[in-house]
């Protein structure tokens, strides 16, 4: 089984840092079974986006700050994607095939008309969790 682990300290090193400090950008693209795509993010003004084909790959995501956006992507079986954002951001996560899981939890300071998380799943026997606190 092939894992590809994508860590904060990797992404350090592509410019993510503390809330007085901006920008840092993540792009993942994975195929195949069993990858894991896992980053966290902190300060503001950050994007993470993630492609995942394949059957059980995981993502696992969490940022904190202002201004940050996650967009998930999954094609296959079985996949998941897990998230935890604090702050004034917004994540979408779009999911086809079947039997995926998503949960995502968020305290959320964003407008309060605009979700801060968005769900799409495209198959049979998929389950989604989500808590938001504003």
């Amino acid at each position: 089984m092939r894992k590809f682990l994508f860590s904060a300290l990797v992404l350090a090193a592509l410019g993510s840092a503390p809330a007085v400090a901006g920008s840092g950008s993540a792009y993942i693209d994975q195929i195949g079974h069993g990858n894991a795509a896992t980053v966290t993010q902190h300060g503001s003004n950050n994007f993470f986006e993630t492609r995942q084909k394949g059957q059980r790959n995981e993502t696992s995501l969490v940022q904190t700050g202002s201004g940050n956006f996650a967009v998930v992507n999954q094609t296959g079986s079985r996949n998941q994607a897990t998230g935890f954002q604090a702050g004034s951001m917004a994540a979408t996560i779009t999911q086809t095939g079947s039997r995926h899981e998503a949960a995502f939890s968020s305290n959320v300071t964003a407008d309060r008309n605009a979700p801060p998380v968005t769900i799409t799943q495209f198959g049979t026997g998929a389950k989604v969790s989500v808590r938001t606190v504003r």
